[in-house]
């Protein structure tokens, strides 16, 4: 595909599903400039598709997910030029992590029904290296989980960088602490929901379905935002007590008409404890 096209219609914000996307143009006012137009016309249509897809592999895979255990998680924390980077690398090198990939965080919704196809095309609209640091990217290098929490919740401060104009709205996902709770309780669930879908597209590289009930491998994951005061929700979210005994969602729990009893996330992360890693650097 050419690159001068690329550039002038592709943006990840296509892979949020139709209805965050429109409730995104609604929070900005739908302040679009004409030269985006076209990316905006091109996420439109990405993010209906990609709700006609959330919604087979919902169907398809909606037991495996409820049925997963998840270890406890490895954050890597630090600054950005830190070296968290080069950290979470390393870390995914080590066979006792999984850790999700570029194209996983980037269509969050649909991963697990990804074909090749797909999966080139999305690896055609990426640059070779960052810009910033010359580190090489492509569809499989590990991922912030960030890039999917943005597309999933809308809550992320990645977003001031589409929507500059709002950078405040969106700053105070940095840390929460001008957050809502309703805000706070969407990300929380959306990344238990985010962790229990990485492993089992781990195990479809191996074996295609049926699958049954697995447990998640420990996973290498590096954190984009005010690592301290997030650090604080994911403590609590990692391990604190359950206040529902019900079996967890088979759907996704952050959307609230489909949460499961008590509004409880897929997954128990109740008795599992976070561990961390620093970057080279902090």
């Amino acid at each position: 595909m050419n690159r001068t096209l690329i550039e002038r219609v592709y943006t990840y914000l296509g892979g949020m599903d139709a209805r965050d996307w429109a409730a995104l143009l609604r929070e900005n006012r739908f302040a679009v400039d004409p030269e985006y137009w076209p990316r905006a016309a091109w996420a439109t249509y990405a993010s209906v598709r990609t709700s006609l897809l959330r919604a087979r592999e919902d169907r398809r895979y909606a037991r495996v997910i409820a049925a997963m255990e998840v270890y406890p998680p490895l954050f890597v924390l630090g600054s950005s030029r830190s070296g968290t980077t080069h950290l979470h690398r390393l870390l995914s090198l080590d066979e006792r992590f999984t850790y999700p990939k570029q194209y996983q965080a980037m269509h969050p919704h649909t991963f697990l029904s990804a074909d090749r196809r797909l999966i080139r095309r999305m690896a055609a609209a990426l640059y070779p290296t960052r810009p910033m640091d010359n580190v090489t990217v492509d569809a499989h290098v590990p991922a912030e989980d960030e890039h999917a929490l943005a597309l999933l919740t809308r809550c992320s401060p990645y977003l001031e960088r589409a929507f500059p104009r709002h950078r405040e709205h969106y700053h105070r996902h940095r840390s929460f602490r001008a957050a809502t709770p309703e805000d706070l309780a969407r990300w929380k669930a959306a990344l238990v929901w985010f962790l229990c879908r990485v492993p089992i597209a781990r195990q479809l590289c191996a074996t295609r379905p049926p699958l049954g009930p697995a447990a998640t491998r420990p996973q290498a994951r590096r954190r984009g935002t005010d690592h301290r005061a997030v650090s604080r929700h994911l403590r609590r979210l990692l391990r604190g007590p359950s206040r529902d005994s019900g079996r967890p969602a088979s759907r996704s729990p952050f959307r609230g008409s489909r949460a499961g009893p008590g509004g409880r996330a897929q997954g128990d992360l109740s008795t599992a404890r976070p561990r961390v890693a620093r970057g080279m650097g902090a």
